[in-house]
């Protein structure tokens, strides 16, 4: 039953950004603050160009700039300082708009947000590669935690965004880009946590639990990606191909619960109404438009959802034909069969900030310092 689980992790277009020469915005800096803002150039440049080689150097290289950026920004007096606006252009990851142009900001906390998703979305990438190495079910066991911790950091990283760090952003820009809104956060947030618990569900399939909890953990899937789901509606400014990552694996899920629901009814003897509990799953499963497009992987999940209703499909006619010729059960309406409440396993890590590097900035010919 543990190749019926489907494991899938939504992976993003990588940002690109401009480089930001931290000691040319400081003209009139002394040699020793020069020497420390390149250091800080130097920091950000690296994390750019992990952010397009290679997932674990960009968490590293991340963690290396982001203490130095918060050490510029919250540092910084708004009104008394002679610093001036940082001017910082980054292309989207997740939106629509701005996928290969660049939109520029003044503003630090657009800096902020942008290194911070990107952050989060290069755990997301490791956690990919992670599973996509985990060929047989001895490797995943094995790897399964350390994928899920990903993922789990990943999605306190964006709720950090979504809770913290949008209310420091004060006057955000007035055009339409999706980083200043609460709304791709929660979606990645809440897709990162399902990514995670369906490893937890393939892992319970593998070591045969109990069916009644597996059902309980692909509620709780299926409710997340189709929360999800709603927010990409609403928003209609994300890419189209998540929308329809969300839905398929929603209707994958909705008919797994399905399937072990009645797993569990069956082995609680309860023949009647586990062929009613399958029936209602696969009027479900017919009632699914499936995408037409085979973007970003669409194409597997349609095989998984083909191959989750076809379960439910041989379940049910194996399980009729039983209860019709021996058992004689009754068989309570589809529509009144319940799937037992969703229960989560997978939770966000807390992310906090970095504690700010300490910076003297010092100035020349008589401007005075601001320690930051």
């Amino acid at each position: 039953m543990a190749t019926e689980i489907s494991t899938t992790i939504l992976l993003c277009q990588t940002a690109r950004t401009k480089p930001i020469m931290f000691e040319k915005l400081f003209a009139r800096a002394d040699d020793a603050t020069r020497t420390a803002l390149q250091a800080i150039t130097k920091s950000r440049a690296e994390f750019a160009d992990a952010l397009a080689s290679s997932a674990a150097y960009a968490i590293t290289a991340g963690e290396a700039y982001l203490p130095s950026l918060y050490g510029l920004v919250e540092k910084l007096p708004d009104k008394e300082t002679p610093i001036p606006n940082i001017s910082c252009s980054w292309t989207s990851a997740i939106g629509k708009a701005y996928t290969s142009s660049f939109f520029t900001s003044n503003q630090w906390h657009f800096e902020v947000v942008n290194v911070l998703m990107c952050y989060g979305l290069a755990y997301r990438e490791r956690a990919s590669e992670m599973l996509a190495l985990a060929m047989d079910d001895s490797m995943f066991a094995e790897r399964k935690s350390e994928i899920t911790r990903m993922l789990c950091t990943a999605s306190g990283i964006f709720e950090f965004i979504k809770e913290t760090e949008l209310h420091r952003w004060g006057q955000k820009p007035n055009a339409v880009i999706v980083e200043k809104l609460v709304e791709p956060y929660a979606f990645l947030s809440s897709l990162s946590l399902a990514e995670a618990q369906q490893l937890a569900i393939k892992f319970a399939s593998i070591k045969g639990m109990d069916a009644s909890l597996i059902s309980s953990l692909c509620v709780d899937v299926r409710d997340k990606y189709s929360y999800c789901d709603s927010l990409l509606k609403q928003l209609n400014s994300l890419h189209d191909r998540f929308s329809d990552y969300c839905m398929m694996n929603a209707a994958i899920f909705d008919a797994l619960a399905y399937k072990y629901a009645a797993s569990a009814l069956l082995a609680q003897k309860e023949y009647g109404r586990s062929v009613s509990m399958l029936r209602a799953g696969l009027d479900r499963s017919a009632q699914v438009s499936v995408p037409w497009s085979n973007a970003g992987g669409l194409d597997a999940l349609k095989a998984d959802f083909k191959a989750a209703t076809a379960a439910l499909q041989k379940a049910y006619d194996s399980e009729f034909r039983t209860n019709t010729t021996l058992y004689y059960q009754e068989m309570p309406p589809p529509l009144s069969m319940q799937l037992p409440p969703a229960r989560a396993l997978a939770k966000a890590i807390p992310f906090e900030a970095p504690q700010p590097h300490s910076i003297q900035i010092a100035f020349q010919e008589g401007w005075g310092c601001s320690v930051m």
